[in-house]
């Protein structure tokens, strides 16, 4: 899928992308993987807990 990114460095993800791995308004993590952009809801906001410990997400696909 290909997008652009505006003049002053906006980039729009596709809906179908944003909803295929859960990202939301608000807050994201941008982290730089090789030569690729890698952005992911941060990973605090989906914490859970099960039996007294906290469980860390996988990250991308869902």
């Amino acid at each position: 899928m290909r997008t652009t990114i505006a003049r002053f460095g906006r980039l729009v993800i596709p809906k179908s992308l944003r909803d295929q791995i859960g990202l939301r308004p608000g807050a994201v993590d941008v982290v730089v993987d090789g030569t690729a952009l890698r952005i992911e809801p941060p990973a605090g906001e989906r914490l859970e807990e099960r039996g007294g410990r906290l469980l860390i997400p996988q990250r991308g696909r869902r």
